[in-house]
């Protein structure tokens, strides 16, 4: 049902810690099955997130991810097949 979503968010944090722990195995699950992926939460080349940078979209402006992906089905579909590709091979 999920992979039905033209957008796929991934939230990171719902507690009032403000701690942001990163769903790897959660987000490699959606890429593999070629999910458009938006993430809660800049990527930086330090992180751990950095090795699926090209294939996910991390942003932290949802909203305005959002607005700019859905008027964008065709960049959506790139992003979701480098996302998949990552787990080919």
């Amino acid at each position: 049902l999920i992979l039905s979503a033209a957008i796929v968010l991934d939230l990171k944090a719902f507690d009032s810690t403000n701690t942001r722990e990163w769903k790897m195995p959660r987000l490699a699950k959606l890429l593999a099955a070629g999910a458009f992926v938006v993430s809660e939460g800049a990527c930086g080349v330090e992180h751990q997130c950095a090795t699926y940078a090209e294939g996910a979209v991390f942003t932290d402006d949802l909203v305005e991810a959002l607005q700019y992906y859905m008027e964008r089905p065709v960049e959506q579909s790139r992003v979701a097949a480098r996302g998949k590709a990552l787990f080919e091979a």
